[in-house]
C-alpha cells in the first residue's frame, strides 16, 4: 500500500505543472498560491472538526502530539518552518517556474528533489548514508541532466549548440523549480517525525494555516494588486481556470499531502522524496500528449535513467517495509539496517 500511495501522489504531481499552466494564464502566481492554502486549511481544519465531533478518539486523540511538539514556541516555529518550505513558498517558486520555463522544464527538475532530499537526510542526521539511495537518485539526476541538454546536442551538432538554451526565461525557470526542490526536500526530511508524533491531520491543519497566512503576507508585499486581492474579477474567470485550480486544490493538494503523509510515517524521507522521478514520465507524456510539445530523442534517453532510478527505490523500499514489519529475507539472512 505505501508504494501505491507513492506512485500516486507522483501521479497527482506530475500534472502539477500542466495545471499550473493553464491556470498561470488567468492568474498569477500568488493568486494560486493564496487559493491553494486557504482551501487545503479550511479542508483541514473541516477534516479535524468532524473528527472531534464525531469523537472518534481512536484517530483524534490517540496521536496526541507530545508535549515538547504539543506547546509553546518549540512547536509553532516548527509547524512554521514546515509551512514555508511545503506549503507556501516551494509551490510560489514551482508556479514561477512553471510561468517561466514552461511546465517541461518544471516536469524535469523537479526529480532534483531525491538528490536534495538524501543530501539534507545526511547532513541533518536525520538518515544513515546509504550507498544505494544515492546511486538511484543520481541515475535520476542524469536523465535530469540529458533532459536539459539543448536538443541539437543529439544531432551530432556540438558546435553551436553549447548556449541555445541560454535564454533568459528559460534559466529562469529552472533556478525557480530547483529552490522549489530544495525546499520541499527540506520539507520531507523534517516533517517525518513531526507527522509521526502529531499525526496527519493535527500537523496538516496548522501548516496550511501557516502557509496561508505567509501567501497572504507575500500577496501583500509582493503585489497587493493581485486577483486574490480583488474578488470582483473572480466571476470573470474562464471555466478552465477553476477545473485546474480545483485539481491543483484537490488533487495535488490535499489528496497528495494525506497520501505524503501516510507514506512518510512508514519509509524513510529520501525513499519518499527518490519517488519524485515518476513526475517526469507524467509530467512529460502530458506536455507531449496535451500541451503538443515535440517527442525528441533526449526525452527518451532521461526517460531510460528515470526508470532505472525509480526501480532501483521500489526495491529499496520494499526492503524497508519488510524489515519494518519484521518480515525476514527470502534467502533467510538478516537485512541490514537502511535507516
Amino acid at each position: 500500500m505505501t508504494i501505491l500511495a507513492l506512485m500516486l501522489v507522483q501521479l497527482l504531481f506530475g500534472a502539477l505543472p500542466i495545471a499550473t499552466k493553464i491556470a498561470t494564464a488567468h492568474a498569477t502566481p500568488i493568486d494560486l498560491m493564496v487559493i491553494r492554502t486557504c482551501c487545503a486549511w479550511m479542508f483541514f481544519d473541516l477534516l479535524f472538526r468532524l473528527q472531534s465531533f464525531r469523537g472518534n478518539k481512536k484517530n483524534a486523540l490517540a496521536t496526541a502530539p507530545k508535549p515538547e511538539l504539543a506547546y509553546g514556541l518549540r512547536r509553532h516555529t516548527t509547524l512554521f518552518m514546515l509551512a514555508v518550505c511545503g506549503a507556501s513558498l516551494n509551490q510560489y517558486l514551482l508556479f514561477l517556474g512553471v510561468m517561466s520555463g514552461g511546465a517541461l522544464v518544471a516536469s524535469i527538475v523537479v526529480p532534483s528533489i531525491p538528490l536534495f532530499t538524501v543530501i539534507v537526510a545526511i547532513l541533518s542526521r536525520q538518515e544513515r548514508f546509504h550507498p544505494g539511495k544515492l546511486a538511484v537518485a543520481l541515475c535520476g539526476l542524469i536523465g535530469v541532466l540529458v533532459l536539459l541538454l539543448p536538443p541539437s546536442l543529439f544531432a551530432g551538432k556540438l558546435r553551436g549548440a553549447i548556449g541555445t538554451t541560454d535564454s533568459g526565461p528559460f534559466i529562469l525557470g529552472i533556478v525557480f523549480c530547483a529552490l522549489s526542490a530544495l525546499l520541499s526536500a527540506i520539507f520531507l526530511v523534517f516533517s517525518k517525525p513531526v507527522a509521526a508524533t502529531m499525526g496527519p491531520i493535527r500537523m496538516l491543519r496548522p501548516l496550511y494555516g501557516y502557509g496561508f497566512l505567509i501567501s497572504i503576507a507575500i500577496m501583500l508585499i509582493g503585489n497587493p494588486n493581485s486577483l486574490a486581492a480583488n474578488t470582483d474579477t473572480l466571476g470573470n474567470l474562464a471555466s478552465d481556470f477553476w477545473m485546474a485550480t480545483a485539481f491543483i486544490v484537490l488533487g495535488s493538494t490535499i489528496t497528495a499531502n494525506m497520501l505524503n503523509m501516510y507514506a512518510i510515517r512508514r519509509v524513510a524521507a529520501s525513499t519518499v522524496g527518490g519517488f519524485v522521478f515518476l513526475q517526469t514520465i507524467v509530467g512529460v507524456s502530458l506536455s507531449v500528449g496535451y500541451l503538443g510539445e515535440a517527442l525528441e530523442a533526449r526525452h527518451v534517453v532521461a526517460t531510460g535513467f528515470i526508470v532505472v532510478g525509480l526501480a532501483g527505490l521500489t526495491r529499496i523500499a520494499w526492503r524497508e517495509a519488510r524489515i519494518q514489519h519484521g518480515v525476514p529475507e527470502k534467502s533467510g539472512t538478516q537485512c541490514d539496517t537502511i535507516n
